[in-house]
């Protein structure tokens, strides 16, 4: 064997030691955050609150209904609550108590909320507007300082439960 390939060697050796260490100290992954919605299936009302409107839907025997009675497409509101039980935070900014109007979560903001057949809340969400790239939505859990960056499919799935199919 050369010198060049005990050189050689050895550099790969000094290379695959260094790439073990830094593996060894490099942070761990931080746990996964919990979905918006831990057990969608429980979901027995949701109302989605803006200031222009309120609509409030509710798990009846014979399907979902609206406030007024009239039947809600079902597929649309298991879109939306596979959704919620689906979407985790890709990013949580630890945002002023002042800074709510930054992200739409100021007096503008919706509010969803989604509570079992005992009224007990399952989920509570102020829902702001879309991160400027247009790929997240600014949500914040009720009662948290904390600002949530979720994926925009919880705006496109709201949007869906707002211009929802009813039948007569």
């Amino acid at each position: 064997m050369t010198w060049r390939a005990t050189a050689g060697m050895a550099a790969v050796l000094v290379a695959l030691l260094v790439v073990g260490w830094a593996l060894e100290r490099w942070p761990a992954a931080p746990d996964e955050a919990p979905p918006l919605l831990a057990a969608p299936e429980r979901a027995a009302r949701i109302a989605w609150t803006t200031p222009a409107a309120e609509l409030v839907v509710v798990r009846a025997d014979e399907g979902w209904r609206d406030a007024r009675g009239r039947a809600v497409d079902a597929g649309v509101v298991r879109d939306l609550l596979d959704a919620l039980g689906s979407l985790r935070p890709v990013l949580t900014i630890d945002a002023a108590s002042d800074a709510g109007d930054d992200f739409g979560l100021g007096a503008g903001a919706g509010r969803l909320r989604v509570a079992d057949a005992a009224g007990d809340a399952l989920c509570d969400l102020v829902v702001g507007r879309r991160n400027p790239a247009g790929t997240g939505v600014y949500v914040q859990r009720a009662g948290a300082a904390s600002v949530l960056v979720v994926g925009a499919l919880l705006d496109w799935e709201l949007a869906k439960l707002r211009q929802r199919d009813t039948t007569p």
